[in-house]
């Protein structure tokens, strides 16, 4: 556990967040970037559910990552349940989903600190790095017109 966190907090020092003087975290403009790109295509994926209807369109193992992504550059734990709801699919099928992404390494499972009864996810680092390579280039294309 501890060398899973160890390379956790290299890949969060890589990805630009760090604590500033006064204890609060600090993002790189890069990371900024990619957080604020993130929550954007979140939005966007909503908006178009709003307007379309949420049986159109599916991609919760994306939906998973960009709640993770956010939460991770934001501080924030994400519980399972909370993880099943951004997916916005029925439990049942959410849990299938994160079954696959553990095996595929993108996250991992990780007891809560306080409550026995709850499980925390979070992104493995190659996740984390890729998530963040992801949206940095999306930001770059934007930026560029491209």
């Amino acid at each position: 556990m501890v060398q899973r966190r160890e390379l956790l907090s290299a890949a969060t020092r890589a990805a630009g967040l760090r604590r500033s003087g006064n204890g609060q975290p600090h993002l790189s403009e890069q990371a900024r970037c990619a957080l604020s790109a993130a929550k954007r295509q979140y939005r966007e994926r909503r908006h178009r559910e709003e307007l379309f209807g949420d049986n159109l369109f599916g991609d919760p193992v994306w939906d998973i990552l960009l709640d993770l992504f956010v939460a991770t550059l934001e501080e924030r734990q994400v519980p399972v349940t909370s993880a099943c709801a951004a997916a916005i699919v029925p439990t049942t099928t959410a849990m299938r989903y994160l079954k696959h992404m553990q095996a595929a390494n993108l996250i991992e499972r990780v007891p809560h600190p306080k409550d026995s009864r709850c499980t925390i996810l979070e992104l493995t680092p190659m996740a984390l790095e890729k998530m963040l390579t992801h949206f940095s280039l999306a930001h770059f294309s934007l930026e560029r017109g491209l």
